[in-house]
């Protein structure tokens, strides 16, 4: 079982620029989610995450989780791999998840550092 999303993402602090207005337009959160396990509800008891934040072609966050699907809303925090930022090779990403469909919005915060 898989699912893919991709979600609306806006920045709301670049505190160093290291984005250009294009990124900031274009950014895009790319979601694929497979299920593990014997299917009860409807729903695997696991569940495994890649999660790319694409700010254009060449530009990317990515991290990849497996958590249980009894999950919802709550803070998840995560480390991931820039990708040509220069020297910032690696994020600390702290994600508020509350959206419930389309209804609300989640809040992230990333640091990124040089290595």
């Amino acid at each position: 079982m898989g699912l893919t999303q991709i979600r609306d993402v806006k920045i709301i602090e670049d505190n160093y620029n290291l984005f250009s207005d294009a990124q900031k337009e274009k950014v895009r959160l790319l979601v694929s989610l497979t299920g593990n396990g014997d299917i009860e509800n409807d729903v695997p008891p696991y569940q495994t995450g890649r999660y790319i934040l694409k700010f254009d072609d060449f530009t990317s966050i990515s991290f990849m989780t497996g958590f249980d699907s009894n999950y919802g809303f709550g803070n998840y925090k995560y480390t991931g791999l820039a990708n040509n930022f220069g020297q910032y090779k690696i994020a600390d990403i702290d994600w508020y998840a509350q959206a419930s469909g389309n209804q609300d919005f989640d809040n992230w915060n990333i640091i990124l550092y040089k290595l």
